[in-house]
């Protein structure tokens, strides 16, 4: 019996088939061992969390899976939702880590903290004077890769972090792709021991804000419709 204090729930709750090669699979969706596996490995002691909400699960039968959690607190606690991740392998340990601390892409820690992203351009990509980056996450996938955005006043970069191994493949591949009619970012600086690819902005309309906007008209005017639908039933119903 596991010496925790109340349960914070996992949401939504899932169930699996057995797996041979990774046994501890459905102990992924268990709230008990996941609160035990985060306390251990990742927090230790503190406040617990009220909910752990699942965010991703990426999965490979027999060989690895990996789900990514996030832990939130009641909103008068005034604490911010904590990301971390477990990760089964066959034949190995399972293990959680914290997001900036991921253990299979060693340069995630850095390109993510304002102060050291700053001083990995300026050695890396593009000398320039002392100043604070502003880093966004764009996507994050648990022990494999992640996107960042680094702005730099009015300059911009997209850095891909991976597992180091993976840094000449990816190369390799858009020197392969650069001998085509495609429009690819400039390449701006290459960080191989942190797994970590700076490339430039590219200028253009950016197609994603774009369909959002247009979603959001679409869903006022879909909303306005309906309204006016509603209000002339009423009238006639007068």
């Amino acid at each position: 019996m596991l010496d925790l204090p109340a349960a914070a729930l996992l949401h939504p709750r899932a169930a699996l088939p057995a797996d041979s090669g990774l046994p501890e699979l459905p102990s992924l969706f268990d709230s008990d061992w996941v609160r035990h596996m985060r306390r251990a490995q990742v927090c230790g002691s503190g406040a617990e969390p009220r909910r752990i909400r699942l965010r991703q699960f990426s999965y490979n039968p027999g060989r690895r899976a990996v789900v990514s959690y996030a832990a939130e607190w009641r909103a008068d606690e005034f604490m911010p939702s904590e990301q971390f991740a477990v990760e089964l392998e066959r034949g190995k340990r399972a293990r959680a880590f914290l997001r900036e601390h991921d253990p299979n892409l060693p340069g995630l820690s850095a390109a993510s903290s304002p102060e050291e992203a700053s001083k990995l351009i300026s050695k890396y990509a593009l000398s320039l004077p002392a100043r604070r980056v502003i880093v966004d996450t764009v996507r994050y996938r648990p022990g494999s890769r992640a996107v960042l955005r680094h702005k730099v006043g009015r300059v911009r970069f997209y850095v891909r972090v991976m597992r180091p191994s993976r840094v000449d493949r990816l190369l390799d591949a858009a020197e392969i792709v650069g001998q085509s009619s495609f429009a690819l970012p400039r390449l701006a600086g290459v960080w191989r021991e942190g797994g970590a690819v700076w490339l430039a902005e590219m200028r253009g309309k950016n197609l994603k804000a774009r369909v959002r906007i247009r979603r959001r008209f679409l869903t006022a005017w879909r909303d306005y419709g309906q309204r006016r639908i509603r209000q002339a039933k009423a009238a006639l119903s007068i």
